[in-house]
């Protein structure tokens, strides 16, 4: 419980987290400024919502869909994941320039506990803000597009959010790991550019004859976090794909956190 204060305290002081609160509300306008039948990176046939990627569009104003205006809300998930991994990027690599991993071994505390710690308050307050700004462009879409949400539907749409914030976190992993081996902040966003947008580029040439595909390439496919992405936001909703964004975020935790510890023990600090 100690050392979660002490690193509360140090997201809360952090030049950082003053900036990812900007980054956040700047991307809540996004969907308002670009406004109707805008895309990035889609693939399919968008106006029947029978696709995949990040969309704005509304089809019929006189009948606005709840698919809609969810595809709508999460087409910032396009530029989220970004302020993510530069975020936690940023704050893990810090420990090392700064030296205070080295006064906090010095003290005795296990560097594994220091790192978890860092990376659960960070997860914590980066996606309280994330949950802010999805429930926020949900309700502000809907009213801006005179849509009233009926049942369950608004619950869903708070679903398919918690489905992209596994990805992400899946993402972050890979991301947090490579910032324990190489210590650059820059080495590590652009690394994880490269691991985004070759799923980003490869997924959408086959999802549409995924199982006849060769093992590596489905592979691949399956152990990036576009694939989950791409369905979700496009609100192209499967048992598969629920199941698999909640297999690929658990399962890149869990590697990400035993090749931490494996790696931080056996460092020279």
């Amino acid at each position: 419980m100690r050392q979660l204060k002490a690193e509360y305290y140090k997201m809360k002081y952090s030049r950082a987290s003053k900036w990812v609160l900007v980054f956040m509300a700047f991307i809540f306008f996004i969907p308002f400024v670009v406004g109707n039948d805008t895309l990035f990176m889609t693939f399919g046939d968008y106006r029947n919502i029978d696709s995949i990627g990040w969309i704005c569009y509304i089809d019929d104003m006189n009948n606005v869909k709840a698919a809609e205006i969810a595809r709508f809300a999460l087409s910032i998930n396009f530029f989220s994941w970004i302020g993510l991994i530069v975020y936690i990027t940023t704050m893990v690599s810090a420990e090392f320039h700064q030296g205070t991993i080295r006064a906090s071994v010095v003290y005795g505390i296990n560097r594994t506990k220091l790192f978890l710690s860092k990376l659960l308050v960070i997860n914590v307050y980066f996606f309280i803000l994330y949950y802010i700004v999805e429930t926020a462009l949900g309700l502000g879409l809907a009213w801006k597009y005179g849509f009233h949400y009926k049942g369950e539907e608004f619950l869903i749409f708070i679903g398919m959010v918690t489905l992209n914030m596994i990805a992400m976190i899946g993402m972050e992993a890979v991301a947090v790991l490579i910032t324990v081996l190489v210590k650059n902040t820059g080495i590590v966003a652009a690394l994880s550019c490269v691991y985004f947008f070759a799923g980003a580029i490869t997924y959408p040439m086959v999802y549409e004859n995924f199982q006849n595909q060769s093992v590596l390439l489905k592979a691949f496919c399956v152990m990036n976090p576009t694939t989950y992405m791409y369905n979700i936001c496009g609100y192209r909703m499967t048992n598969g794909i629920v199941v698999g964004t909640i297999m690929y975020g658990m399962g890149a935790c869990l590697v990400g956190i035993v090749l931490m510890h494996f790696a931080l023990k056996r460092q020279e600090l």
